[in-house]
Formats: C-alpha cells, structure tokens, sequence
C-alpha cells in the first residue's frame, strides 16, 4: 500500500510541476524579449547580474530594472490569472 501511495504521489507532483511549467512559461510570454532574456540569463542560466549585463552589453542599473519591471510584470499575471 506504501509503494502505491508513493506513485500516486510522484505522478501528482510531475502533474504540478508540468502545470507550473506552463503557467511559468504563459507568464513569460506575455514579456517583451529584453525582459525575457534578463530573467532567463539570472534565474535559468545562472549568471550574476554583473555577468548578464556584460553579455548584453548594458549597464548594471540598466539590467536591473529589466529584471524588475519583468518580476512586476509577471506577479501583476500571476495576480490576473489567479495562477
């Protein structure tokens, strides 16, 4: 009985994760391309702000608000779609 609960339980969090995956995906979406990529190159690829900005070649202040703006923009989809 332990091993079934076990599966339902794993096959219940690929089901979440998938979910989360998508809404994550939708959210990033709905950004423009300069703020997608600023999310992407510090939360995904792991580079340091520093790191990320020199390889867009923009300023440090510039990078930031890039990433900011993006996190507002995406907590105000979060808010909207009730994700």
């Amino acid at each position: 009985m332990k091993t079934l609960c076990r599966d339902h339980d794993s096959v219940a969090e690929a089901v979440m994760q998938r979910y989360d995956e998508r809404a994550v995906n939708a959210s990033l979406a709905t950004l423009t391309s300069r703020q997608r990529r600023a999310l992407t190159l510090a939360f995904y690829d792991g580079y340091t702000y520093g790191e990320a900005a020199a390889c867009l070649k923009v300023t440090l202040p510039t990078f930031k608000s890039r990433v900011r703006t993006a996190l507002h923009r995406l907590r105000a989809e979060v808010d909207v779609t009730g994700n």
